[in-house]
């Protein structure tokens, strides 16, 4: 069994294990709608990069010391300008 089926057993583990925990039934009568809204939030979608696109941007990011997302950043922002150019 490789590390990602190995991985993913455990995670599928953990959520049953998290189930086993959860109550039948739960009392949201003192809830407050709307608590955690912010009409200005963002939200920053996570973004799962292949190995190979991975080790390529860290080797950008290294050699420019930079951070990931500035060079992702920059590498799509160079594309969006080719595609509408």
């Amino acid at each position: 069994m490789d590390y990602s089926e190995q991985q993913f057993l455990l995670e599928v583990q953990a959520i049953s294990d998290m189930n086993d925990e959860m109550k039948c039934e739960y009392d949201f009568s003192k809830a407050k709608l709307g608590k955690f809204y912010g009409p200005d939030a963002k939200f920053n979608p996570p973004v799962y990069l292949d190995s190979e696109v991975r080790r390529f941007v860290e080797d950008v990011a290294k050699k420019k010391r930079s951070d990931v997302s500035t060079v992702v950043n920059r590498l799509l922002k160079s594309d969006m300008r080719r595609a509408t150019g």
